[in-house]
């Protein structure tokens, strides 16, 4: 009879303590409700049924999560394949969105790596990937990233005429969707 007790004394324990829980869990999601869900604008235009040319439109506006909506710059971001793996290649710009910073991540189905980084610079039809680089290592990697060839790399005489000896250049097509050259495209998706 004392077993007995014993048991239903551990389990309405048991119970208490789990509706503290729940109790508590219940408290947290609604004191902080405001946080955890997307707010929401909408509008929307109820239609005349006397008048069919009139069409039902709804509005709605989702709220910018990252800096709660003012952005430092803005992102694009391409995705592209080769025979190695598949790339993404995002660039970030702060005020000229001709002009700013590059990553390209390749991903096979062995690994996940950054392959390269550095500026880049639209001029019409063209984009060059620009990176200081000392060594051939460093050059390699970088021209192979893009499936491309050392031969490939080039020096801007600007950049040498300020100092900058050791910076190096690819150029690749560029329209406003898509950036390629003979081996590699890459489609804008965002």
């Amino acid at each position: 009879m004392e077993e007995k007790k014993k048991s239903s004394v551990g389990l309405i324990v048991l119970v208490v303590i789990l509706l503290l829980a729940c109790a508590g869990m219940g408290a947290f999601i609604f004191i902080n409700k405001d946080k955890l869900t997307v707010k929401e604008n909408t509008t929307t235009v109820a239609k005349n049924e006397s008048n069919p040319s009139e069409q039902t439109t709804s509005d709605t506006k989702v709220g910018d999560l990252i800096n709660n909506g003012e952005r430092i710059g803005t992102y694009s971001i391409y995705m592209g394949k080769n025979s190695m793996g598949e790339y993404t290649l995002t660039l970030f710009s702060t005020n000229d969105k001709n002009n700013g910073f590059f990553s390209l991540v390749e991903a096979t189905s062995m690994s996940y790596n950054q392959v390269a980084s550095g500026y880049y610079s639209i001029k019409d039809s063209n984009i060059e990937f620009y990176q200081n680089m000392q060594g051939d290592s460093e050059k390699n990697m970088f021209v192979n990233a893009f499936s491309m060839k050392l031969s490939d790399l080039y020096q801007d005489s600007q950049a040498l005429s300020e100092g900058y000896s050791i910076q190096y250049r690819l150029k690749l097509n560029y329209e406003s969707g898509k950036i390629s050259n003979s081996k590699i495209s890459f489609e804008k998706l965002y």
